[in-house]
């Protein structure tokens, strides 16, 4: 592989998904023209349409494959192999950590919310430690204020 290929594989609800757009990148091709052989190559249930809006505003269409979808797609464009293998190894690393049953995907939600909270305790306590830092800072700033306003009294 000479160049670093920029992997972008989606986990929606458990589906890994791949868009269109990451596809016309990684393959140097016009988005209308993946679109275009997406619409020949595969039918209707293998890809789901999702729509995306451009910095101007703009609103067009993307079509999100799975794992057999993209390989289905990419067979039919001749090289590119770097670019293939690249998401294909991806794909695989990432099932592996989808859950495949519901105890599986109820451990790692489980897993997720106590890294989520300890995370929150941590920026809590920083956020403490920063303001008692703060005041221990300003006080003799206030003792000096003290001592003026006496002084003018």
């Amino acid at each position: 592989m000479n160049e670093l290929i920029k992997v972008n594989i989606k986990n929606e609800n458990g589906k890994l998904l791949v868009g269109s757009r990451d596809i016309a990148i990684g393959l140097e091709k016009e988005h209308k023209d993946v679109l275009r052989k997406i619409e020949d190559v595969l039918t209707v249930g293998e890809f789901s349409e999702h729509e995306f809006m451009t910095s101007q505003g703009n609103k067009y269409k993307e079509y999100l494959l799975d794992k057999n979808a993209f390989i289905l797609l990419v067979m039919n464009y001749t090289g590119y192999n770097d670019f293939k293998r690249a998401y294909i190894k991806k794909f695989d690393d990432m099932e592996k950590h989808v859950p495949h049953t519901y105890p599986e995907a109820l451990r790692m939600y489980a897993g997720e919310v106590e890294r989520r909270e300890l995370a929150e305790k941590e920026a809590q306590k920083a956020i403490c430690e920063k303001s008692w830092i703060g005041s221990r800072r300003t006080m003799p700033e206030l003792k000096n204020q003290k001592k003026k306003s006496r002084k003018e009294v």
